[in-house]
C-alpha cells in the first residue's frame, strides 16, 4: 500500500474531488464474476468497475471510518457487511444515517379491502293466516395483504 493510502492524500483527494463535482470510479480483484463469487465477497462482484457516488468520514464507537458509497451499474448484488444498508439501519445513530443520506429501502405496502354485503327480505302473505318471513344476511369480508420488498 502507497504513501498516499496510509498518509490521507488519497482519501484528501477523493472527498475534495468530489465535492468539486469531479467523477471517479475504483474496481475489484478479478475472480469469479458470478452471483456465487459476490456471495463469497459480501456483494462485491469481481472483476466489476464501481462508481464512487459519495466520501464521507463519520466517527462510530469511538473510531473514524472513512466509508466510500459506491454502485456497479451491472451488478444485482448489494455489499452485505459492515455498513451495509441493514447494518446501518441497525447499528447506527440518526445522526450518522442522516450524514450518509441513508435511506430505508424497505417498501412496506399495505391494502385492506372491506366489503359487507347486507340483504334483507321482507315477505308478507295474507290468506286465513299471516305468515312473515324475515331473511337477513350480512357478509363481510376483509383481505388484507402485506407485502415488503428488501432492496434497492
Amino acid at each position: 500500500m502507497g504513501a498516499a493510502c496510509t498518509d490521507g492524500t488519497l482519501w484528501h483527494k477523493i472527498t475534495h474531488g468530489i465535492a468539486a463535482g469531479f467523477l471517479f470510479g475504483s474496481g475489484s480483484n478479478s475472480g469469479k464474476d458470478s452471483a456465487e463469487g459476490a456471495a463469497a465477497n459480501k456483494g462485491i462482484v469481481q472483476g466489476h468497475a464501481f462508481t464512487i457516488l459519495d466520501a464521507q468520514e463519520v466517527a462510530h464507537n469511538g473510531k473514524k471510518c472513512q466509508l466510500l458509497c459506491l454502485r456497479n451499474p451491472w451488478g444485482s448484488t448489494e455489499w452485505e457487511g459492515e455498513w451495509s444498508d441493514s447494518w446501518i439501519n441497525s447499528n447506527t445513530s440518526t445522526s450518522i444515517k442522516s450524514r450518509l443520506k441513508w435511506k430505508n429501502e424497505a417498501l412496506t405496502l399495505t391494502l385492506t379491502l372491506t366489503l359487507t354485503l347486507t340483504l334483507t327480505l321482507s315477505l308478507t302473505l295474507s290468506l286465513t293466516l299471516t305468515l312473515t318471513l324475515t331473511l337477513s344476511l350480512t357478509l363481510t369480508l376483509t383481505l388484507t395483504l402485506t407485502l415488503t420488498l428488501i432492496g434497492g
